[in-house]
């Protein structure tokens, strides 16, 4: 591993090594004593010591063992992190004990589903990983300050960074940038603006890597900037200040097609981006994912391209926002042509030179399969192989849905797929691991396409949302389905990825649900996370594919944020639903917003960028 993974930049990790290395004097202190005793019990009882010495080793070895599968498991590369924390707990832990395992109803062979896994182009018969990947809480995911990932982490918890300090609770424009269009793969039209998923990246770059990196000379010279990065639809990534809006880089150009999801950046601060293209354009690149070095904006890497010899189908998009495993250097990356990618990086930076390359191992991919699947193309009438939504991982356990209606959990230090859930439709919604009572749980929901029945009013169906446990797929909870239209294959029911409560609503899931009750209006609910029951419901006149991001003030007091298809941004109280303020941003919003502090960044399909004040 690249000894710069272990330099973290934030005094929280600080203050974590500094009790690491009090908890390392304080143990040897104790070992010492424990020595003494028995040297004691020895010359007292003769062969009595033997059993003091046993138990004495086995304590040494325990707490080996937990500082370095802390140090895996947190995913920063630093071995000292887990005695710190930024949660109210005062610990950075996993909480969880469970034991991932299938049960009746979740064997993949209940599906008839099979799987093959590939080291590069050559097809294996098993696979064991050589540096083991292991994911700790999300909340541990990065110590940088920022949202660096969809929905932040790999438990996919949520787009905010910071509290905002609300005061009138209002809505307020305070810069605009331009993005653009290209034309689409088939077909007529464009791609314009941000798309689904579409959400910013929010970095506070540490001063050091900020010298390093090609930023302005105005820009590197401002104390604490932060930079807006956004991958979009015109196949540009733009780099922003978030205060102003202004250029803090030149945009990178892809030579690819449209950008609709969302990039990730590695967790540790190495300045690397990730970037998924989600279709062709006429004269440009097929679709593939990027590395991106931020130093110079030089492309690393690249991935997915056509033709894909474990690829059963021949749609190949990456909308899905990769996560980055820093301790086996391992990116992770799901396709839409039903391919999950992993990629051991062998990253070298230098943080003194200025210099970053990798040197990547051929991937080691797997597919799935079931008589079932089809390959239709885009139309999604039957079930079809490919991964379009964000995973989310804990320790070694990958959760990800696919276009055919199934919730997978697959073993990234096998390759093997563990157990599966039916969910009915095409997925696009991500799901989100949440830890309650020591156990993990996922949330999950889906859009409307396969299950649509053609009606006089339309092609409509019902939707429910599950959760799942994620030890055995087993279906804790499912709601009554919510009657959704899809138009023209404009899809209807969730798109969106929800709110997992915290602070003032950490009983509470948040969904927003769209074309429901009639083809062109929402709703958003908030459901109990141990019952499933509504606890409020707000109808909007227009639907939503935007996810709903929650801010909350240093008391702990919830907003949520919010947007639909006509362009307009809601402000609304997170314990009951009420509208608090309402801002048009004159075309349709179906990317996702991200916040930091009180200023949130959206793109719009009209081609803007927007920072807002939520003052």
């Amino acid at each position: 591993m690249d000894p710069y993974q272990r330099s973290i930049y934030s005094s929280s990790r600080r203050r974590r090594k500094t009790a690491g290395r009090r908890r390392l004097v304080f143990g040897a202190a104790a070992l010492a004593v424990v020595a003494l005793i028995v040297v004691a019990v020895v010359l007292l009882y003769g062969g009595n010591g033997k059993s003091a010495t046993t138990t004495s080793g086995k304590t040494t070895t325990s707490a080996g063992s937990t500082r370095t599968t802390g140090g895996s498991n947190n995913g920063t590369g630093s071995t000292g992190s887990t005695g710190g924390s930024t949660s109210s707990t005062g610990s950075s832990a996993s909480t969880i004990k469970m034991t991932v395992a299938a049960v009746d109803g979740t064997r993949p062979t209940d599906f008839s589903l099979t799987t093959h896994i590939y080291n590069g182009n050559t097809r294996i018969t098993s696979y064991n990983r050589t540096d083991p990947i292991s994911f700790g809480p999300g909340k541990t995911y990065t110590a940088l300050d920022g949202i660096i990932a969809f929905r932040g982490n790999n438990y996919r918890s949520g787009a905010s960074y910071g509290t905002a300090d609300i005061k009138t609770a209002k809505l307020q424009i305070i810069w605009h940038d331009t993005s653009g269009a290209i034309a689409k793969g088939s077909g007529t039209g464009s791609w314009t603006g941000s798309g689904w998923t579409g959400q910013p990246l929010i970095i506070k770059w540490p001063d050091d890597l900020k010298q390093i990196m090609n930023i302005s000379a105005a820009e590197k010279a401002k104390e604490g900037l932060t930079e807006v990065i956004y991958p979009c639809l015109d196949g540009k990534i733009y780099f922003l200040d978030l205060a102003t809006g202004a250029y803090t880089r030149e945009p990178i150009v892809s030579g690819g097609g449209p950008f609709k999801g969302t990039g990730s950046i590695y967790p540790t601060g190495i300045p690397m981006l990730f970037v998924g293209h989600g279709d062709g354009s006429p004269g440009k690149q097929s679709a593939r994912f990027r590395l991106y070095s931020l130093i110079d904006e030089k492309q690393l890497y690249m991935q997915g391209s056509k033709p894909e010899i474990a690829s059963y189908r021949s749609w190949y998009a990456y909308d899905s926002s990769a996560l980055f495993d820093a301790q086996a250097d391992t990116l992770i990356e799901p396709g839409e042509n039903g391919v999950l990618y992993t990629v051991k990086l062998n990253t070298k930076f230098d943080k003194t030179a200025g210099t970053l390359s990798i040197n990547p191992d051929a991937p080691i991919k797997v597919n799935y399969s079931a008589p079932a699947y089809k390959d239709t193309g885009t139309a999604v009438t039957t079930p079809l192989w490919g991964m379009e939504d964000s995973a989310c991982a804990w320790k070694n356990y990958l959760y990800v849905t696919d276009n055919g209606g199934k919730l997978f959990c697959w073993d990234l230090n096998t390759m093997k797929l563990v157990w599966v859930q039916n969910v009915l439709d095409d997925t696009n919604d991500s799901p989100v691991f949440s830890e309650e009572n020591g156990h993990g749980y996922i949330y999950i929901s889906t859009s409307l396409h396969e299950t649509a029945k053609t009606t006089a009013a339309g092609r409509t169906g019902g939707i429910p949302i599950w959760k799942i446990d994620a030890a055995t797929g087993a279906i804790v909870w499912k709601t009554d389905p919510y009657q959704c239209y899809t138009v023209l294959d404009v899809s209807g029911g969730v798109q969106d990825t929800p709110v997992l409560g915290q602070n003032d609503i950490s009983n509470l899931v948040v969904y927003a649900i769209a074309r429901t009750p009639s083809a062109g209006s929402g709703i958003i609910v908030a459901l109990d996370k141990n019952t499933g029951k509504e606890v409020w419901r707000r109808p909007t006149n227009h639907y939503m594919w935007s996810s709903p991001v929650a801010v909350y003030t240093p008391s702990g007091k919830s907003y949520i944020v919010a947007c639909d298809t006509v362009g307009n941004m809601f402000l609304l109280d997170g314990k009951t639903g009420t509208i608090v303020d309402t801002l048009n941003l004159g075309a349709n919003i179906e990317a996702s917003p991200a916040v930091f502090d009180d200023t949130i960044v959206i793109g719009t399909r009209g081609q803007k960028i927007y920072g807002i004040n939520i003052n």
